[in-house]
């Protein structure tokens, strides 16, 4: 199996674990290393952020180039660009007051450093917004008290999971799945019936049974496909249990015919 498919399980995995029981801490309090500049990020409420690093008098000009919840066809644009070249109490200190940042936000950044012998990027940077970045997290949370901590880490990973589905060098997955039936088609009169019932008969399924788009019979089975690979990794990592199968890998493997 190749190192991308079985990352692909992982995180649908611990999506599952966490909308489960919540038991699961996997995110890490962010301070962010870049080399040896450090960037440090903090989210104000209602809204705005401040971006800082030390001051060094070797630079000249330090900036920011940041995004909140960069689409994957988003290539360009900056919802906070800055640069400063003056220090404010031995930092370069970079504020925007308007900026309105949540819990469970992906935030994209590079900075560059300007110096008398050249202009240099930081590579782009990912940062997943947990309470750590908050400057008086207790405030923020009795805000937004709804949006829990574990939607949030769910939230980041179904993100990371869209990009890594996205990424080059993996053969896309389809939205697929199977149900085998033996002599389906002379016991099954209604397809999506028999998959939404199912789905039904599994609570942890319930909430996907209107992600199912389309549904068919064959001599061996029900097939049916969902709105969106990530729904049907979730759905094939609950479903197995039940007798669902991976369509993709059904009909490529070899099974016991009916």
């Amino acid at each position: 199996m190749l190192i991308k498919e079985i990352l692909l399980i992982l995180v649908v995995h611990l999506i599952l674990t966490i909308a489960d029981d919540g038991k699961v801490s996997l995110l890490p309090e962010w301070l962010v290393f870049a080399g040896k500049t450090k960037v440090e990020i903090q989210i104000l409420e209602p809204r705005g952020i401040q971006v800082w690093t030390k001051y060094k008098p070797k630079y000249l000009v330090f900036g920011i180039e940041l995004m909140v919840n960069p689409s994957n066809d988003r290539i360009s644009g900056c919802d906070f660009c800055k640069n400063v070249s003056e220090p404010i109490d031995g930092k370069f200190l970079m504020e925007n007051d308007d900026l309105k940042i949540n819990l469970g936000d992906t935030i994209k950044y590079r900075y560059v450093k300007v110096k008398t012998s050249g202009v240099k990027w930081s590579p782009w940077r990912t940062v997943f917004v947990d309470k750590n970045l908050f400057s008086n997290f207790n405030d923020h949370c009795s805000v937004i008290c709804e949006q829990s901590v574990d939607q949030a880490k769910i939230r980041f990973l179904e993100g990371y999971l869209d990009n890594l589905l996205d990424s080059c060098g993996l053969i896309p997955p389809s939205e697929h799945l199977f149900i085998p039936f033996e002599h389906a088609l002379q016991l099954v009169s209604d397809p999506e019936r028999f998959v939404k019932s199912r789905l039904y008969s599994y609570e942890a399924l319930r909430n996907l049974m209107g992600s199912v788009t389309g549904s068919y019979l064959s001599q061996d089975g029900v097939g049916f496909s969902m709105k969106t690979v990530r729904d049907k990794l979730k759905v094939l990592e609950i479903g197995r249990e039940i007798g669902i199968v991976d369509y993709d890998n059904y009909m490529t493997e070899p099974h016991s015919s009916f």
